[in-house]
């Protein structure tokens, strides 16, 4: 009994992780240390994440990109 309700536990476990992983992703940048301080000087006057002001930016891009296609897509990002 023990037995079932570990591996039962342990597949939730891993259900959860998976779904988690689908949900984001991870993008690495190299910036100049001038550009990325700068860049978190405006995030800070802002008062904004770094991490969310790149989500922002690219999700701008990708929604400017698809009306310009006519791929219009009001759930970007």
């Amino acid at each position: 009994m023990l037995l079932l309700l570990t591996l039962f536990l342990l597949s939730l476990f891993f259900l959860k992780t998976n779904a988690m992983a689908k949900e984001t992703s991870h993008l690495h940048v190299r910036l100049s240390t001038r550009l990325k301080d700068d860049f978190k000087a405006m995030c800070d006057e802002d008062e904004i994440d770094m991490s969310d002001k790149v989500r922002e930016i690219i999700a701008n891009l990708v929604r400017n990109r698809k009306r310009q296609s006519g791929k219009v897509d009001t759930k970007v990002g």
